[in-house]
């Protein structure tokens, strides 16, 4: 009777446990190959800026090299408080900043509505004038009426010149006039 239990526990000349050892072995050695090749191969990938234009290379020694930008400025500027005025009711723009021939960036502004009695919130706007007149809006806020606004901007808010030209920073407000003080780094 053993031999007729060993005869059915088993699978030809083979026992239980032969052919677990035997199956075991014939697996590795199939997926062994496979494994090694996945940890060999790789996805060829390549790292662009934002615009698609500057490629990040490998250099000799396995490092990623980056294509330089430029750097934004080291030199801190302040723009000390300055009033926004109106003249007859009209918004008139004031030099915050500039003319400079370098891109700058600012850090944080303070707006102070300073006109007592003012019933409306002032609308305050700082710009961006390159050189021939061409004027962008940088930022559009309403101020709180005879009240405070401090914007902090913690990538700073950069304002660039075209090529040989200068870029100055103005500001404005309607309603009520308004005190503008700030920081910010240049070049």
């Amino acid at each position: 009777m053993t031999e007729q239990t060993s005869r059915r526990n088993s699978w030809g000349p083979f026992t239980g446990r032969q052919l677990t050892t035997i199956i075991c072995v014939l697996s590795v050695m199939l997926l062994l190959p496979v494994s090694a090749w996945a940890t060999v191969s790789f996805t060829n990938v390549a790292i662009t800026d934002p615009g698609g234009v500057n490629r990040a290379k490998v250099d000799s020694t396995g490092a990623l090299a980056v294509a330089a930008r430029p750097a934004l400025p080291t030199k801190p500027i302040v723009i000390t408080a300055t009033g926004t005025p109106l003249v007859s009711g009209n918004p008139v723009p004031v030099l915050l900043y500039g003319p400079a021939a370098k891109a700058f960036g600012l850090t944080s502004l303070t707006i102070t509505s300073f006109a007592f009695g003012c019933a409306t919130n002032p609308h305050f706007s700082l710009l961006s004038v390159v050189t021939g007149g061409a004027t962008y809006v940088l930022q559009n806020i309403d101020v709180p009426a005879e009240g405070t606004l401090h914007l902090v901007f913690p990538a700073p808010l950069v304002t660039t010149p075209p090529v040989g030209g200068t870029v100055s920073l103005t500001a404005e407000a309607t309603v009520c006039p308004v005190i503008v003080s700030g920081v910010g780094i240049q070049s």
